[in-house]
């Protein structure tokens, strides 16, 4: 969205609530992809499994 504002108004910059909401999608993504390595090892020894 923002890189097509951009390509036709080359002075385009989004408003700080833009910025500060993506910024807070990709800290959430950047956590959620750290944590996977460790899910993924807890499922091949079988924690959580009764």
């Amino acid at each position: 969205r923002w890189r097509k504002q951009s390509l036709k108004l080359p002075e385009f910059v989004p408003t700080p609530a833009e910025i500060k909401k993506v910024r807070r999608w990709v800290m959430i993504e950047a956590h959620a992809f750290i944590l996977l390595p460790l899910c993924a090892v807890m499922m091949a020894r079988g924690i959580g499994i009764h």
